[in-house]
């Protein structure tokens, strides 16, 4: 992760990386964040800004396996990309508040 940091220029309080894995029509994501107060990187067990990420590179409707085996849908529609899984959504945020 170092490296990556290095190589991008990248000096922030946190950094993420994504990385795709494609096997039999699957797409596969693996997600690390690092922190940089505690200086370690941390193995998301999902992640929708990720899954969103996939969808735009791809241009289409995509399915998005999750290091926790979930998945993620993720598809544009208009000028808005819609996010489906079967998680159980514990907080919803509405107008920021």
């Amino acid at each position: 992760m170092k490296n990556i940091r290095d190589s991008w220029g990248l000096d922030r309080e946190a950094v993420g990386v994504l990385w795709l894995n494609r096997n039999n029509g699957k797409i596969f994501m693996n997600p690390v964040v690092w922190v940089k107060e505690m200086d370690t990187c941390y193995n998301e067990t999902s992640c929708g800004s990720g899954s969103i990420a996939v969808c735009l590179l791809e241009g289409k409707k995509v399915q998005v396996v999750q290091p926790s085996g979930e998945i993620i849908s993720a598809e544009k529609r208009g000028g808005a990309i819609i996010l489906s899984s079967g998680m159980e959504k514990i907080l919803e945020l509405n107008g920021g508040g």
